[in-house]
């Protein structure tokens, strides 16, 4: 477990809290992916799945990078005003990433087949 973030201005009490919400977001419905993109856009900003405090993050909440940097791309898309139940999180996701999820009902954001 990555107890020091190294990500200046974030204490390891404060990373250690964010992992728990983290968690506690992915064992939700995947209505929550948008929350769980607000989640790490907050504490880690705009960054690419590469960055290796984005990887550490995904890691420890349980998603892949490539999963959890599409969930952020969406969130920061989509904000809050935008964001109504009859759209949901794969469909804004379809719309910025054809041939990711929605498609084939792939809700993981994981690229499709």
């Amino acid at each position: 477990m990555n107890t020091n973030s190294g990500i200046p201005g974030v204490s390891s009490a404060v990373w250690e809290e964010y992992v728990r919400r983290g968690r506690a977001l992915m064992r939700e419905d995947t209505k929550h992916r948008f929350l769980l993109g607000d989640l790490v856009l907050s504490v880690l900003g705009p960054r690419s799945e590469d960055d290796e405090d984005f990887q550490a993050f995904a890691h420890e909440i349980g998603v892949s990078p490539v999963a959890l940097a599409m969930m952020a791309r969406v969130a920061s898309a989509y904000p809050p005003p935008q964001r109504t139940p009859d759209f949901p999180f794969h469909r804004r996701a379809q719309e910025l990433r054809p041939g990711w999820c929605g498609q084939t009902g792939n809700d993981t954001g994981e690229p499709a087949p």
